[in-house]
């Protein structure tokens, strides 16, 4: 639900009830406003006081989601207007800060905003903030804010994303990276460690060796130990994000010059993408100019490899969208518990699927950057968190990962901590999922339901060549009992092939019921055992009736149905087998002229997918006597004949009492006519229907005393 507009007559008055400033009064803007309060908050541009407003504390439920929306303009892309939530609990106490960034796409638009929260155990209010970064001078102006029960759903449209192609990389409209090796182009899904020194040849090995497939860099040398690290996981060796940006700046013939120097490489082709953050040094937004114009300067320089740009703040993917061929989210979640920083593992991939369905993000997220340190703002993750947030960043439709490790400078190495051996493990077990993360489609859904209160698993569906799949995430740091309903699936599903699997799982129903560790993940096909068909076909003969007198040639009509599927319908004369019919209608044209009068037995058998058969019988009385002429005695002189009953052209004479016609081709339009008046007359008229995939009708018109049998 949206939850009440917390900008609205009723609140959003002269004396903002509900709302505070920070070190100054609120600023209202009665000329600028989107909704039905008549005025906006303003935040002016280079205010030496703080731009920052808040409400009152609203309660929540530990567990639930919420959605934080709101709708901003500005007079500058891009601009960095914050959604901001921090959690406290019943004492008070603050346990967490939540923020994220937006910009609008087009300047003096109001555009809607975003924001997921879900309340941690032990969370009782939140307050909600919503500031001027000041990492732009512009004017901003917010309207129209919810708060309200329910994850996020976008009320604008998702764009259509553009894909990039290129001699060495491809990338499609969902993110799916795809690299030229050999002179062929396959998968690729981009599994990365940065570090901010220099990697060495030894170090560019052990990443190979861990599976990772890419590391950042920006000289030859580095591209060059990357390239020649070649493994099990890399038989072409590694590739490289070039992150020249962080020797030139935003000089355009700088950045030309260091991209030619890298192209000039003998190990070019191992280049991957360009990478740079639009800010400056001091993490401040930079100038739309400067981003475009560093973009426009590598594509002038090289047009093989993608740019990617990664701020981690999901607005501005959309602001910022046509400055890079592909983008990353990157986003702190942490929340305090027991007076420690713990990770907060949905966050991530819920950032995914929203930056993917705003409005103007015409290039695809893709690259999702998961911190393996401590000084990123959150603390580093134990080895069961990195794979629920790997995980969950997959569940989030991220198409690549990118580890992001700052400490290799320092000396503190990544290979000394507890993470390191998960890396291979992950990368693997991606490796094979990868077709059904790639190419899978939503064909179905699942609805989960847990067993303890205010716990939650994701489950990202997938159908892949015809077969189900699903992947688990537990993102609590507790044991889960959860229940899946699935949807859509043309089965009941009792079995589960464990791809990958952390938990326990039953069946009931159309339910499938497992239990995860904490942060447990698990990948499933599902599927259903066939179960013994016992029960056999129904058939009855609809025409003719039982004890019916027939003659001429009938037609036997017979009905079936079967709990699974029919197979055949055999049709017996006296239990001789004269006809079987595989489709329905079930039917078999009888000619009884070949029978002699009388009593004659009439079986049907009706059999089923497996072999089941079930029976049913009738009695018809066939009598083909003539009929009788009539009394020579009585002769009756024909009338003369009419106008219509004169010959014409393209028709046939009329018949006169047992005359016969001879067979003709009938069109359009053309009839026959047999005038018997008070004589006795028989007609057997036949009809043959070419097929043309048309079609075709045939119009019978019988007048008074004339008998006929047609089929």
């Amino acid at each position: 639900a949206a939850g009440p507009n917390l900008i609205s007559n009723s609140t959003f008055d002269e004396n903002i009830d509900g709302w505070y400033r920070f070190t100054a009064g609120i600023k209202r803007d009665t000329n600028v406003y989107k909704g039905s309060s008549g005025a906006s908050m303003y935040f002016p541009p280079n205010d030496t006081n703080r731009k920052i407003y808040w409400t009152k504390k609203i309660k929540v439920t530990p567990g639930h989601f919420y959605t934080f929306r709101a709708y901003f303009r500005s007079t500058n892309v891009p601009s960095a207007p914050k959604l901001n939530i921090y959690s406290y609990n019943a004492a008070g106490e603050r346990m967490r800060y939540q923020q994220e960034w937006f910009s609008v796409s087009k300047s003096d638009t109001w555009q809607e905003t975003a924001m997921e929260y879900r309340a941690m155990d032990n969370v009782s209010d939140v307050l909600l903030y919503i500031g001027d970064s000041g990492h732009t001078d512009a004017e901003l102006w917010v309207d129209d804010v919810y708060f309200g029960e329910g994850r996020v759903t976008l009320e604008q449209a998702s764009s259509s994303k553009a894909p990039f192609t290129g001699n060495r990389v491809k990338i499609d409209s969902k993110g799916n990276f795809e690299v030229n090796q050999n002179g062929a182009f396959k998968p690729f899904f981009p599994f990365g460690i940065t570090n901010t020194s220099l990697v060495t040849s030894d170090w560019a090995q052990k990443f190979s060796n861990q599976g990772f497939n890419y590391s950042l860099g920006s000289n030859s040398s580095t591209l060059t130990n990357l390239k020649a690290a070649k493994s099990q996981y890399n038989p072409n060796g590694m590739m490289m994000m070039a992150s020249t940006l962080y020797q030139t700046g935003y000089d355009p013939e700088s950045i030309k010059n260091a991209v030619n120097n890298l192209k000039s490489s003998s190990a070019s082709d191992a280049i991957l993408s360009w990478y740079y953050e639009p800010t400056d040094g001091n993490k401040k937004l930079s100038t739309y100019p400067q981003i475009k114009g560093a973009y426009n300067a590598i594509k002038t320089a090289d047009t093989e490899s993608p740019v990617f740009w990664s701020l981690g703040q999901i607005g501005f993917a959309r602001a910022l969208g046509d400055t890079a061929d592909v983008t990353g989210i990157f986003r702190y979640s942490n929340y305090l518990k027991d007076g420690k920083k713990q990770i907060q593992v949905n966050e991530l991939g819920s950032g995914f699927k929203i930056a993917s369905n705003l409005q103007g993000v015409t290039k695809p997220n893709s690259i999702a950057t998961i911190s393996v340190t401590d000084d990123q703002g959150a603390p580093k993750p134990t080895p069961a968190q990195l794979r629920a947030l790997t995980y969950h960043a997959i569940w989030g439709e991220a198409k690549g990962v990118m580890f992001w490790w700052e400490k290799q400078a320092n000396g503190s190495k990544i290979d000394t901590t507890d993470l390191w051996s998960v890396f291979p493990v992950l990368r693997s077990e991606i490796q094979t999922i990868l077709p059904i993360v790639r190419q899978g489609t939503p064909g179905f859904s699942v609805n989960v339901q847990t067993q303890e209160d205010n716990k939650m698993v994701d489950v990202l569906a997938k159908e892949y060549n015809g077969d189900p799949y699903i992947i688990v995430v537990n993102t609590e740091d507790t044991r889960v009992n959860a229940t899946f309903n699935f949807v859509g699936l043309p089965f009941a599903p009792t079995e589960a092939i464990e791809i990958f699997s952390k938990g326990d799982i039953s069946f009931e129903g159309n339910n499938i019921s497992t239990t995860l560790e904490a942060y447990g993940t698990s990948v499933y096909q599902i599927s259903s055992i066939p179960v013994p068909d016992t029960v056999p076909p129904s058939v009855f003969i609809a025409s003719p009736q039982g004890n019916e007198t027939v003659s001429a040639t009938i037609n036997v009509l017979a009905l079936a149905t079967d709990n699974v599927l029919v197979d055949r319908l055999e049709f017996y004369v006296d239990d001789l087998l004269v006809s079987t019919d595989i489709f329905a209608p079930y039917e078999y044209l009888l000619d009884t002229t070949t029978y002699t009068d009388g009593a004659h037995a009439l079986k049907v058998i009706a059999f089923d997918s497996s072999g089941l058969k079930s029976e049913t019988s009738i009695i018809v009385n066939i009598n083909n006597k003539p009929d009788p002429e009539p009394p020579a005695d009585e002769p009756v002189a024909d009338p003369p004949p009419t106008e219509k009953d004169k010959p014409k052209p393209d028709k046939p004479a009329p018949g006169k009492g047992k005359d016969k016609i001879k067979p003709r081709t009938y069109t359009k339009g053309n009839s026959i006519k047999i005038n018997s008046r008070n004589k006795v007359s028989k007609a057997r008229l036949y009809w043959l229907v070419k097929d043309n995939s048309k079609k075709a009708f045939v119009k019978l018109v019988v007048q008074k005393r004339v008998r006929s049998k047609i089929r």
